[in-house]
């Protein structure tokens, strides 16, 4: 990406700390690792949103499953390429 681009990230939230460990399995991310990760390849973070944040999803779930469809903890975060 050219210096000056926009990276939007949106994705469902795991338990804080636990980094990758369940992005295989639940199809989540700690939004912390996110962060360090790309701010490690040069990104600067602009923005965050908790616009899609739901307090009462456990993060142990999987998105996809009937219960949780549309109801899971996400977070949005807006980056730029140094």
């Amino acid at each position: 990406m050219k210096t000056g681009g926009k990276l939007l990230v949106v994705d469902h939230s795991a338990v804080t700390g636990s980094g990758t460990e369940h992005s295989q399995e639940l199809h989540r991310i700690d939004a912390e690792y996110v962060k360090a990760e790309l701010k490690g390849k040069g990104y600067k973070l602009l923005k965050e949103s908790n616009l899609l944040a739901n307090p009462n999803d456990n993060r142990m779930g999987s998105p996809f499953s009937k219960d949780l469809r549309r109801k899971t903890d996400r977070f949005v975060m807006l980056f730029e390429k140094k």
